[in-house]
């Protein structure tokens, strides 16, 4: 039977499904199209009027200062033009190269390099201005003038924009687009913007005169006219002027020779001296060249190219009092090198309300160089408060009398560091840290933080104040004292000082508080709060710098110069030179960077002072006069500040308790009763750390071993020798000093050693560390012995033969020995113990009688020999067998020997005395007995007296130890 029906079948069936699918698709294309369309008409719809007068008005811009005043009006009226015939053919293939390399191809909209821009952003939701051609960007400025310029664009104004650039191009020729493209732009000049302003402010030259490098560099510069000044950031501008060159050889511009020969010309020679560059000068001219920079930032439009009104948080008296400043009439300044920046923030707003950017006319100054805001420093120790203790206080739980060891401190695998005065004091509390600046309990204290989070979560606190330069891979213990990576401006100090009298809340600081832009609602910037810390420890952080400002001028630094009839919150910072700049004239360890900051309840103060470049041995001769110099600067610009308001101390929050407890432990201990005053200190914590424990005498190592032997003593029953290991920390046998040695060992394995004040240790309590023993009988303690030495014997009495003993050893305390180590146990048998043989020798023969019959089953044979003198009676000349010094001498072997017992006595007849002369008598027994000088010698002897017997009658016999108790005095009866 044939298939063929059922395949023609199936065919029949697939066709019409793919018909069916293809008419599916092609619907919901349509749909989609026209729904497209429909909201991009809608879109289109709504834009902006396209005037082309106002691509070229001459509005000026206005600037108001905080009381609405005008205090400033830019003239937008570039007289600087210039025409598309003045620009050199390199000039325009720079700009078509780097900004929109189709620009005399495409009608206004480069759909090419919209998409490939498109894909890159289109998971952000928007479009940045690389998918812009240069008639779009002048559609931009003139007519989006938005803080959309600091968020992402929406698709809305990227779809009117191209709509407005199409229109645009069927009015305007291409030339005469981009003439009016390069003299509405910002080249990064003072107060002006266009290309002829470019051209004379960094090369001296008109337009016409540019050649290819200078070209390349202009084009580049306006991508981000800060960031590639060339008189800023000299690296940064070279190669964005490489890249211009770079993507002009792509495009076909210049060969590859040409490329190399332009890049190789440094763009420092190309540079002129740009000081006596002439711009429109304004009054408070730093602050407006910082709300200019502002404006642009927050539109993307410049004030010189549309006309706006600006309203700021300018304070003019505060602004003329740190332009007096830098002027040089309230300090004199070292020499005409010498710079200065200086900022006045509100701290509860954000609001720069005055500025400085550095003195006028000094051979240093460069025309838009805002040093406050665009000059990066070190910060030196003015951060320590806002860092290291901040997060000290947040963290880890301290306060403000936490002690903290300074002394020698290397960092792992570097280099020591020192205080400023290359000293160290040993324990200080952080408060004590913060009034002499001292850099080792800073850094330990930061150490300590990163131990208990992360360097991550120190990253992030500084990055939610506002430094920008902060990374993970520049960050480093160094920024405690604002040492290594730490860059900031003198508005980012500030900033973080102002967050700290804050509450802990950051606000980016900003000139800007509205702007008004003719057929526009209102902008009005919002700065959202952000809380970097708790209001708590940010409240612990300003204590201690009001601390630093009411110290005595004896104990801390320029700092309590800052003194005033309010409280002032304040922290100074120095920096120094390495030996890396030895070759220029400047000294190892020379001055650098002087900063102080000084805070209000309102207000925060900050100043740099220093020298723009390390060169010619340009460095601060005297760091101490400098930072005297700068508290003369503060106090004057705090004066300043006086009449605009009435400065109070700043709250303490609820959740900020004071604390007693014993100086230098912590866990915090609370004091024990009648203990000294001078080890109990009172501080401010926060209240969820305000706990305290009991103070207990510290944990004690471990105890190793102990070694126990035993042996029979004469009397004494049983002897133990006790050793154990000796304790690891021998400087704990010792109640301790004082003063201490502190130690630290650095990269090239060189140890510094150094002697620091001691506030506590537990000795002073406590007691030293002594050795214990402790014996066990039946369960039952019968003898405990503490001990200074390691080493222990222990004699025993009454005890048993074969009797088990329980000896277990210990580390304690002296004046708390209820605190132990852990216990090593050894169970020992009486029966067991060799038995120490005394040297009988010279010993009385009655204690070898006493011994043996108290120790032994042993038999003895006595045997005298007559003395020589009474002294000898009773002492033992020699015992056989002798086992004095003989090891391993058993029980048993004593019991099974008899001894045989030579000792000093004699027999006396008395014969040989009675009938006698006393003389006789006297001489028969010379040194052994004596008879009364007062018995005439002559005179017959008839009886005499032993004990208290009478001997008259001749053969009675008697030893001469019974005359001991008598003192062998011979009492006897004569006869004349």
């Amino acid at each position: 039977m044939s298939n063929k029906p059922k395949t023609k079948k199936r065919l029949f069936i697939f066709r019409r499904s793919l018909a069916l699918i293809l008419v599916t698709l092609i619907t919901v294309a349509c749909i989609v199209a026209s729904l497209l369309f429909t909201e991009m008409k809608a879109m289109i719809d709504e834009r902006p009027e396209l005037d082309i007068s106002q691509l070229s008005t001459e509005e000026s811009s206005r600037i108001f200062d905080a009381s609405g005043n005008l205090v400033a009006e830019i003239d937008n009226k570039l007289s600087d033009n210039i025409t598309y015939d003045e620009m050199p053919a390199a000039l325009i293939d720079a700009f078509v190269s780097i900004e929109d390399s189709r620009f005399f191809e495409h009608d206004g909209f480069d759909i090419s390099r919209f998409v490939v821009a498109a894909i890159g952003n289109i998971k952000a939701g928007g479009f940045d201005s690389g998918a812009s051609t240069l008639t779009m960007q002048i559609i931009k400025n003139t007519f989006f003038a938005t803080d959309e310029a600091q968020a992402d664009v929406s698709i809305e104004r990227k779809v009117q924009e191209i709509s407005m650039a199409l229109d645009l191009e069927e009015e305007l020729s291409k030339e005469e687009i981009l003439e009016m493209y390069v003299n509405k732009i910002n080249f990064g000049v003072p107060t002006s913007v266009g290309l002829g302003k470019a051209a004379e402010y960094y090369f001296g030259k008109e337009v016409h005169e540019l050649n290819l490098s200078e070209s390349a560099y202009l084009a580049g510069v306006i991508n981000a006219p800060t960031t590639f000044n060339a008189f800023r950031n000299l690296k940064a501008a070279s190669n964005r002027r490489n890249e211009v060159l770079r993507l002009m050889q792509r495009h076909g511009y210049i060969s590859a020779q040409e490329k190399e020969l332009a890049q190789s010309i440094k763009l420092e020679d190309l540079l002129v001296d740009n000081h006596d560059y002439v711009a429109n000068d304004y009054i408070y001219s730093d602050y407006i060249d910082t709300v200019i920079n502002e404006v642009i930032s927050l539109t993307g439009v410049s004030p010189f190219s549309r006309g706006m009104d600006i309203y700021t948080a300018l304070v003019p008296s505060q602004q003329e009092a740190i332009e007096e400043v830098q002027n040089g009439n309230v300090v004199n300044f070292d020499d005409d090198k010498i710079q200065v920046a200086l900022v006045t923030l509100n701290n509860q707003n954000g609001e720069i309300v005055a500025i400085g950017g550095g003195r006028p006319g000094t051979e240093e100054v460069q025309r838009g160089f805002n040093r406050a805001t665009d000059a990066y420093r070190q910060p030196g120790s003015s951060m320590k408060s806002v860092l290291s203790y901040a997060l000290a206080f947040e963290t880890l739980g301290y306060s403000t009398q936490h002690i903290i060891e300074d002394g020698p401190y290397a960092y792992v695998g570097g280099d020591f560091v020192n205080n400023f005065s290359r000293t160290f004091r040993g324990d200080v509390t952080v408060t004590d840290a913060v009034v002499g600046s001292l850099n080792i309990p800073a850094i330990k204290a930061l150490e300590e933080v990163t131990k208990a989070t992360s360097y991550g979560y120190v990253i992030q606190y500084l990055k939610n104040l506002g430094f920008s330069n902060t990374t993970a891979e520049n960050f480093s213990l160094g920024y405690a004292i604002g040492s290594a990576n730490f860059q900031a401006s003198t508005v980012e100090i500030a900033a973080s000082h102002a967050t700290i009298i804050n509450a802990g809340n950051y606000i980016k600081p900003h000139t800007v508080t509205r702007i008004e832009i003719e057929g526009q609602d209102p902008i009005i910037p919002q700065y959202a709060s952000v809380s970097a810390i708790s209001e708590e420890a940010a409240y612990l952080a300003a204590y201690t710098m009001g601390e630093a400002v009411n110290a005595p001028v004896s104990g801390g630094t320029s700092a309590t110069l800052l003194k005033q009839g309010y409280p002032v919150y304040g922290k100074t910072g120095t920096t120094d030179h390495d030996d890396t700049f030895v070759g220029v004239g400047i000294p190892n360890g020379a001055g650098k960077d002087s900063w102080i900051v000084a805070s209000t309840s309102q207000y925060t103060n900050a100043i740099w002072y220093g020298y723009d470049t390390s060169k010619d041995g340009d460095y601060l001769r005297n760091p101490v006069a400098a930072g005297n110099l700068t508290a003369a600067m503060a106090n004057y610009i705090l004066d300043a500040l006086e009449p605009i308001y009435t400065p109070t101390a700043i709250t303490r929050p609820a959740g900020v308790s004071s604390i007693t407890h014993v100086n230098g432990v912590f866990p915090y201990a609370r004091p024990i009763e009648g203990m000294d005053d001078s080890l109990v200190v009172t501080g401010l914590i926060k209240s969820e750390y305000a706990t305290l424990t009991d103070l207990e005498a510290p944990e004690l190592e471990n105890l190793a071993s102990q070694n126990v032997s035993s042996s029979r003593l004469l009397f004494n029953g049983l002897k133990l020798d006790v050793t154990l290991s000796p304790y690891p920390d021998a400087d704990k046998l010792v109640v301790a000093e004082p003063t201490k040695e502190m130690s630290a060992t650095n990269k090239d394995g060189v140890t510094m050693t150094r002697t620091g004040r001691r506030v506590f240790d537990p000795s002073w309590i406590f007691g030293a560390v002594r050795y214990g023993t402790e014996v066990k009988i039946n369960g039952q303690v019968v003898e405990t012995l503490i001990s200074e030495e390691n080493v222990l014997e222990i004699p025993l009495t009454n005890v048993q033969a074969n009797q088990n003993i329980e000896v277990c050893s210990f580390y304690t305390w002296e004046k708390n020995e209820e605190r132990r180590s852990n216990v090593v146990c050894e169970t020992i048998n009486s029966g067991e113990a060799t038995v120490s043989c005394p040297s009988f020798t010279n010993l009385n023969v009655s204690e070898f009688v006493t011994w043996i019959e108290a120790n032994s089953s042993a038999s003895y044979e006595l045997a005298m020999t007559s003395p020589s003198n009474k002294d000898q009676v009773g002492k033992i000349v020699r015992v056989s067998p002798d086992f004095y010094n003989r090891d391993n001498v058993g029980q048993s072997l004593i019991d099974e020997t008899n001894f045989k017992v030579t000792y000093y006595d004699q027999e006396i007849n008395s014969s040989t005395i009675i009938g006698q002369s006393v003389n006789s008598v006297r001489n028969q027994y010379r040194n052994k007995l004596t008879i009364p000088n007062d018995v005439n010698g002559s005179a017959t002897i008839v009886s005499f007296t032993v004990g208290s017997n009478s001997i008259n009658s001749p053969n009675q016999v008697f030893l001469l130890s019974d005359l001991q108790a008598n003192n062998y005095n011979l009492n006897v009866v004569v006869s004349e």
